[in-house]
């Protein structure tokens, strides 16, 4: 695979990719290269492309001030509101666009893997708190990015240290040669959860915690612009099998439902809590570092959102874990209560996942999960405190071992393998 920043030669065809390719020179505006009719507002979403007479204009985050990073300063409540009602609109108006009819001519043909790489470029970045950054992804071949919506695991594929790909191996296959290279010619790839996915606008949403490390991730979110390429591994829609590389999976008889996590986990928190039915009774609990990191989100009725930011005006800063860990403990209680105590199990022996070397974080998710009592449970983000929230509700409460999902999306002061 041969991928850079220079013009490949299957050109995209989606407007955005097609006016942004080229990031722009120092001192243009961006907004000069949108073929006309194109709205200017770097937050664009389907809210920006309802036809007439389905929907109300928003408010153009555009208008604020940029930062020297392209991406749109984003300090008020207003704007965040606006990026998330373009949630509903992708909801409401989720196929967009009719597709050329070639797009689908091979859905559920067996020999289309489940997952593949998919060549997108960068259509805007938005700032929507002061620890996150959402970029859009665009480009044809994202007509076939399956929306399975939920906690959706994808691979993000960074450019090397000269800007390009030339070195990343192709097809399916790609681990382990891309693990045989030497460092200075392999990709980073990082991975993330597919915060919204529109197919029918060839878009993908992908929103970036930034930890201030300096890591590849942080580093290409802060310095991406529109044009910029990205590779992204992700499921694929004409599969015609099971989907994978999602873990969120609650037993039909789950009412009850617990999910909780830290910043990492903040965008699978988001879409889990959007897609979930209106019947349930569900506690989403997300520790971010900032009281600006506080997403507006469209939920049910029966889905109670709480942010617990680590630093507070006038308090102590929270470590990872302080504040999620009783708020965990206290929701699962809520949940349960009136529900028979069932007697507490010594997980000390519970596994990581097949295969984990001693290094990896913990990471267990129930094939045949059971809701005898209705509850099920899903936790994610930094290992050692998901370690101690699976502890306290299989080991004290008493939960089904086979309700709780937990992911250990990263452990402290060990970064993921470049």
């Amino acid at each position: 695979m041969t991928a850079s920043t220079e013009r490949p030669t299957d050109v995209p065809t989606h407007p955005i990719a097609l006016a942004h390719h080229a990031a722009p020179a120092a001192g243009e505006n961006p907004a000069a290269r949108r073929p006309a009719g194109e709205s200017s507002g770097a937050a664009e979403g389907p809210a920006d492309r309802v036809p007439a007479g389905e929907g109300s204009a928003r408010p153009v985050a555009a208008e604020g001030p940029a930062d020297r990073t392209g991406a749109v300063a984003v300090g008020d409540y207003a704007v965040r509101a606006a990026v998330a009602a373009d949630r509903v609109a992708a909801r409401e108006n989720l196929a967009g666009p009719a597709l050329d009819a070639g797009h689908f001519t091979h859905l559920g043909v067996r020999d289309v893997p489940a997952y593949r790489t998919f060549r997108a470029w960068v259509g805007s970045v938005v700032r929507v708190g002061p620890s996150f950054v959402r970029v859009t992804l665009v480009g044809d071949d994202l007509c076939c990015f399956a929306d399975n919506g939920f906690d959706q695991r994808i691979k993000l594929v960074f450019p090397d240290r000269d800007g390009g790909y030339s070195s990343f191996p192709d097809g399916e296959d790609w681990w382990e040669p891309w693990r045989a290279l030497p460092p200075e010619r392999r990709n980073p790839v990082r991975t993330y959860t597919a915060r919204a996915a529109r197919p029918g606008w060839r878009e993908l949403d992908v929103d970036f915690a930034l930890h201030g490390d300096g890591g590849p991730a942080s580093r290409w979110a802060l310095a991406a612009g529109p044009g910029h390429p990205l590779l992204v591994i992700g499921p694929d829609s004409r599969h015609d099998g099971p989907v994978v590389g999602a873990e969120w999976s609650p037993p039909p008889g789950a009412t009850r439902l617990l999910a909780a996590g830290d910043e990492t986990a903040a965008p699978a928190l988001s879409a889990i809590a959007e897609r979930l039915p209106a019947h349930v009774d569900a506690r989403i609990l997300v520790e971010v570092p900032e009281p600006g990191d506080e997403f507006p989100l469209d939920v049910p009725p029966g889905v109670r959102v709480t942010w617990l930011p680590r630093h507070r005006p006038g308090a102590p800063e929270a470590r990872h874990g302080d504040l999620l860990i009783p708020a965990v403990r206290e929701a699962a209680r809520a949940l349960r209560a009136g529900t028979a105590a069932r007697v507490p199990v010594d997980v000390r022996d519970l596994p990581p996942r097949p295969g984990a070397g001693e290094d990896e974080p913990l990471w267990e998710v129930p094939g045949q999960a059971t809701a005898d009592d209705g509850f099920y449970a899903w936790l994610a983000g930094e290992a050692g405190v998901v370690k101690l929230l699976r502890r306290h509700l299989v080991g004290d409460l008493g939960v089904d071992r086979t309700a709780v999902a937990f992911m250990g999306y990263w452990r402290l002061g060990r970064p993921e393998i470049d």
